[in-house]
């Protein structure tokens, strides 16, 4: 096993938040795990086969005592199945994980992994949203969970200062008797951070953390990570170079189940062999801020280029009413308990046109989504498509309307191929038509060609979108809603989400409504910009007077 150098031990100091240079690597880990070598985990030769497929070749990698280490890589690099051969979930087919110097990783259960003291954090927040935030974190503590005993649990003074220390550390003190489920993305967020850190792990796993998150709540949460690493280790996998550039000491890439790069940042971030497989060519110099997605005069005929084969790619009225040809919502209101959560909602959105939604977390945006599609029905208000009233049509009904929706979860059929998931999209049309995915979908997403008969539970996350998407745009909507596509998605994939949605746009015979915290992607994009605040649409306008408009400033707050 790999040794690494210790530095002589000194006690953390309080640098405010602005480095761990004080910190050291080689302190005393937790007690009862050996770590005398400075190194908490040790992965070496690691090999992980799924079907044929190599999504780990020979890893090897270490992680140091207190270090604050970030994973970056493309999507499907294996950074997921790395964080499942750590915590127990997959078990290599080969090689060897060590939790400190003596314990094996690859002989332990996922339970015991986790009373070892290694805490993992998914990418989507698994909180409980019937409970109360109090009541996640009193669940999460360190404690005997067997039957008996939970029943006979009462809590101590102690453990009720410890949830209340971990409500100051994540900031919901005001949140402590609200439901889970009606916190914000970015709350719930720091919830499970919170849950993680009622179990005190020696070593978090942190999987896309900042993913939806608003530049404030970004912010926070590089200073949390940073004073968590004085007490843990933490290992963060993460897409948010702007984040990773905050909160990093030493950067690991993976490319194709292999460390492609590592180092300091920017060592890493000149790495031509990075750029070229994960930032894209045009980032050299610095991280992702998108090209001109599209020229000013967009609408010619077939500017997407699609393929025509077996009829259109959507379907094209060539004489149509423009007067009706949108999507009209009009006073709009939901309410969740006694929450007000929609406030009189009035906007249109219009064939041909990219309208673009933003605002902060919790602001109503997702209900607003659920709302257009009929999975939450509307309180009081309308809701027209195309002309017709369909504030009473059930979801099914607004799919056969012509209006497709990509939710932020994706909910592709972990269990069905990626062709299977894709003939789900074609349900609205007769047995006839709906036998064969459309040539288009490939043609704007090859890499689902490529991997078609593989089950979508194994894509990566930017392949998931990709095949979400495309799902959708199976059913041939005239209406597509997409939430948060570019969320937990790396630079260069970003782009290429950016470029479908630009033909789509392009073809001039779909409204297109984005919903993107991304607002640097929102803004190359949009025909006309919505923002959101406390449920009500506090500012809109034209996509080209964005930035003098002052948006950023408004969701960025």
């Amino acid at each position: 096993m790999k040794v690494v150098p210790t530095p002589e031990l000194i006690d953390p100091v309080d640098t405010g938040g602005n480095g761990r240079d004080a910190i050291g690597l080689g302190r005393t880990a937790g007690e009862g795990l050996d770590a005398r070598h400075g190194t908490i985990l040790s992965l070496e030769d690691i090999n992980v086969s799924f079907d044929g497929f190599r999504a780990l070749t020979d890893l090897s990698l270490y992680i140091g005592v207190g270090e604050l280490r970030c994973i970056i890589g493309p999507n499907g690099a294996g950074k997921t199945t790395m964080m499942d051969v750590i915590t127990g979930k997959t078990r290599p087919d080969s090689g060897s994980a060590f939790f400190g110097d003596t314990l094996d990783l690859t002989r332990l259960s996922e339970v015991e992994i986790a009373q070892a003291g290694i805490g993992r954090k998914f990418q989507k927040p698994t909180v409980f949203e019937a409970l109360s935030v109090f009541e996640n974190l009193e669940l999460a503590q360190k404690a005997d969970k067997s039957v008996w005993a939970s029943l006979k649990a009462k809590l101590n003074g102690e453990q009720k200062d410890r949830i209340d220390e971990v409500l100051a550390t994540i900031r919901l003190e005001n949140s402590r008797n609200r439901p889970a489920g009606l916190l914000s993305h970015g709350q719930k967020q720091f919830l499970e951070i919170g849950m993680l850190l009622m179990q005190d792990p020696q070593l978090l796993l942190l999987d896309e953390p900042v993913a939806g998150m608003t530049d404030a709540e970004t912010e926070f949460t590089a200073e949390l990570f940073k004073r968590l690493a004085r007490k843990h280790s933490l290992m963060v996998v993460e897409h948010d170079m702007g984040f990773v550039g905050t909160i990093a000491d030493h950067v690991t890439v993976l490319h194709q189940g292999q460390v492609l790069a590592e180092g300091s940042l920017e060592t890493v971030q000149n790495d031509e062999r990075v750029i070229e497989v994960y930032l894209g060519v045009e980032q050299k110099g610095g991280w992702l801020r998108p090209s001109t997605l599209r020229p000013s005069n967009r609408r010619v005929d077939n500017a997407a280029g699609l393929s025509t084969e077996n009829g259109a790619a959507f379907s094209t009225r060539h004489e149509r009413n423009k007067d009706i040809d949108m999507l009209q919502v009009q006073q709009l209101h939901q309410y969740y308990g006694g929450s007000h959560i929609l406030r009189g909602l009035t906007f249109e959105a219009k064939v041909g046109e990219v309208t673009c939604l933003l605002g902060r977390n919790g602001v109503g945006k997702t209900t607003l989504l659920k709302c257009l599609m009929g999975l939450i029905p509307a309180k009081e208000g309308a809701v027209s498509w195309e002309g017709k009233a369909i504030t009473g049509y059930k979801p099914h009904q607004r799919v056969q309307a012509g209006i497709a929706y990509v939710p932020q979860g994706r909910e592709i059929f972990g269990r069905l191929t990626v062709e299977e998931n894709l003939l789900m999209g074609l349900s609205r049309f007769s047995a006839s038509e709906a036998r064969q995915v459309p040539a288009f979908i490939y043609e704007l997403f090859p890499v689902l060609e490529q991997m078609k008969h593989r089950r979508g539970g194994d894509l990566s996350g930017g392949q998931q979108q990709q095949l979400a998407i495309g799902r959708a745009l199976a059913s041939r909507p005239r209406l597509l809603i997409l939430d948060e596509p570019t969320e937990g998605i790396q630079p260069s994939v970003i782009k290429e989400i950016g470029a479908v949605i630009q033909k789509l746009a392009a073809k001039g015979d779909m409204a297109i409504l984005l919903v993107e915290q991304f607002y640097d992607f929102a803004a190359e994009l949009a025909d006309q910009y919505l923002v959101m605040s406390r449920g009500e649409i506090v500012q809109q306008g034209r996509g080209e007077t964005m930035e003098a408009d002052g948006v950023r400033g408004l969701v960025a707050i």
